[in-house]
């Protein structure tokens, strides 16, 4: 499922709506009650000596030349879960999160 998002990403990485669409139509038939909840992008920048440092996914050039940007992107699902075993578990979902690393 998740996994659809990401490979959309990899062709259209600023393209939020469509990773959605695409994680929603890989879903089997009859899974009306998932949540495919917002993609989620974190971009870094790499300097040389290997310091990594947090950088703004939106700006114009997203690092300062010399640095290498590495883009992120979290793809995240969850379904409601009824536990057959354990009726009176605590947890009521299950969630998976697939991330995408994007050029």
């Amino acid at each position: 499922m998740e996994f659809a998002g990401g490979i959309y990403a990899m062709s259209y990485p600023t393209s939020l709506t469509g990773m959605q669409t695409a994680v929603t139509a890989a879903l089997p038939t009859g899974w009306t009650d998932v949540t495919v909840s917002t993609p989620v992008a974190s971009c870094s920048c790499w300097a040389t000596g290997g310091t990594v440092t947090a950088a703004d996914c939106t700006s114009d050039p997203i690092c300062p030349i010399g640095q290498v940007n590495q883009r992120f992107i979290a793809l995240s699902v969850t379904r409601p879960f009824e536990p057959l075993l354990l009726p009176t578990a605590t947890f009521n979902s299950v969630s998976t999160t697939y991330v995408v690393r994007v050029q």
